[in-house]
């Protein structure tokens, strides 16, 4: 192929509308979210995902903007893993967090 007939191509190919690609991400697929947090093993002791982040600089701006009946439930999911944690045990599968938050 001559340097022209690629350049030639190369402009065709980033001309193309990009609408052509699907809206499909993973990050919107809820059963791949589903796998994620149950491999995480969070829920095993009743934690949910973002009980276990570190508490940088935005987290603490985002946890005064809570209520206060969800900070304590929030205190007491943590306090629950902590004491699991400690005794090498798990809750049983009604007591674990779901990923509905």
């Amino acid at each position: 192929m001559s340097f022209i007939g690629a350049t030639a191509r190369a402009i065709r190919l980033a001309a193309r509308p990009t609408t052509t690609i699907s809206n499909r991400t993973f990050i919107n697929n809820m059963a791949i979210k589903k796998w994620a947090f149950n491999a995480s093993g969070f829920n095993q002791y009743g934690l949910y995902h973002d009980d276990a982040l570190y508490e940088n600089d935005d987290v603490k701006e985002a946890l005064k903007r809570v209520s206060q009946t969800q900070l304590d439930e929030r205190a007491f999911r943590i306090q629950r893993a902590v004491q699991c944690s400690v005794m090498k045990t798990v809750l049983s599968r009604g007591r674990q967090g779901t990923t509905g938050g």
